[in-house]
């Protein structure tokens, strides 16, 4: 369909000059009857067949009255070479005239079936227009479709420049391999087990990433679609369309470093203050970024983990957490160390009678201080395993 769809726009030329429609009907009337001609006894008894391939042509190249002419000529040709008495345009009786309704309304068939596939081709073209400009209004969006069994990706200008491939060959399908190579390292891999997961399962495609431009910057963008299968439930295509969310997300960075900067000032404020350092039922805290121990620690931690301030003040962090959890806290301390802040970073604690709990952590490192406050979501995380 596509390849048609393409041919017929290319050659709307054609159907929109009425003399060059016209001289191709002429010159494929002229060419079926010169091969029927060359055929000669062994189409005895079938004089107009071989003008329907000659009608077929010129109404698909050349439109609704190029086809028409075409099946004129041919009935004209027909009867003057073809059909007894030759050379000649006098009545062949009752059997000729059914012949030629049978020739007339096969060829009135055809220029409508051409022309009512031509009139859908524009429908859908009118329709992938709106879609573009939709799809150009809305900002960075693109619109793209996987062919499955060929691997090759079409579409939109918008996703062409997003992923940095040429939009001529995105348009006429290139391989998934060039859009994938513009994805951030961090991401390609993940993104790529996504897509190898909604083919194989059907499930919805919704992942967002990062994508390195040519300049070297780079942009977030969210991938969605959901894969489309033949009758035998044979994976045929993957449809689906990406937005540019970089702003968003610079948004909602600016957001998650707000929040860590207002948990720090409640921790710093509270541990002065008094009222809210001892009411709090989250684990708040200071640790010396230099020592790794612990500065300051509010009642929560007695309440919930069964430590005393005591216990706790001048004693490093990585003699209460869990021993599993090293790596992964030891990297999360670098960053904060390294001046990032840790946003909701999760990690196991033990309690003072050997129990596990899991935390999760906010910490903001300002002044060689490290600013926390962390929650008990050991329910939570295990309701989440319960139900994966």
């Amino acid at each position: 369909m596509t390849t048609i769809h393409t041919a017929a726009n290319r050659l709307e030329f054609i159907q929109s000059s009425v003399m060059l429609g016209q001289l191709l009907a002429i010159l494929l009337s002229l060419a079926a009857i010169g091969v029927r001609l060359l055929i000669g006894d062994a189409l005895t008894g079938f004089p107009f067949l071989t003008f329907f391939p000659a009608i077929t042509l010129a109404a698909f190249l050349g439109g609704r009255m190029a086809g028409i002419t075409a099946a004129i000529l041919g009935g004209l040709l027909a009867q003057y070479y073809l059909i007894e008495p030759i050379n000649s345009f006098a009545e062949t009786g009752a059997a000729g005239w059914i012949a030629l309704g049978f020739y007339a309304l096969t060829a009135t068939i055809i220029i409508v079936l051409m022309n009512a596939m031509f009139a859908a081709f524009d429908r859908q073209r009118d329709s992938e227009n709106r879609l573009q400009m939709a799809l150009s209004a809305g900002g960075g969006v693109g619109a793209w479709d996987l062919d499955i069994a060929s691997g090759l990706v079409t579409a939109n200008e918008q996703f062409a420049r997003l992923y940095g491939v040429d939009v001529a060959r995105a348009r006429d399908g290139a391989p998934l391999a060039e859009f994938f190579g513009h994805i951030h390292g961090d991401y390609s891999a993940r993104v790529q087990a996504a897509v190898e997961k909604a083919i194989a399962t059907g499930t919805e495609l919704r992942e967002d990433y990062r994508l390195v431009q040519a300049d070297g910057t780079l942009r977030w963008v969210l991938a969605v679609g959901r894969c489309v299968y033949d009758a035998d439930n044979t994976p045929s295509r993957f449809p689906g369309v990406s937005f540019d969310i970089t702003s968003r997300k610079a948004t909602e960075e600016k957001l998650r470093l707000l929040n860590a900067d207002l948990e720090r000032q409640v921790v710093e404020r509270s541990s002065e203050r008094g009222t809210t350092w001892q009411l709090s039922p989250h684990l708040l805290s200071v640790i010396n970024l230099e020592t790794g121990c612990f500065s300051r620690v509010n009642p929560g931690w007695t309440a919930a983990m069964g430590w005393s301030e005591d216990e706790l003040v001048g004693k490093p962090f990585y003699d209460f957490f869990h021993p599993d959890d090293r790596d992964m806290t030891q990297e999360a301390w670098e960053h904060v160390q390294g001046g990032e802040a840790a946003l909701n970073f999760e990690n196991r604690y033990l309690t003072k009678n050997g129990e596990t709990r899991v935390l999760s952590w906010v910490a903001v490192p300002e002044h060689g201080f490290l600013y926390c406050t962390a929650r008990d979501v050991t329910a939570d995380r295990a309701l989440k395993d319960s139900e994966a």
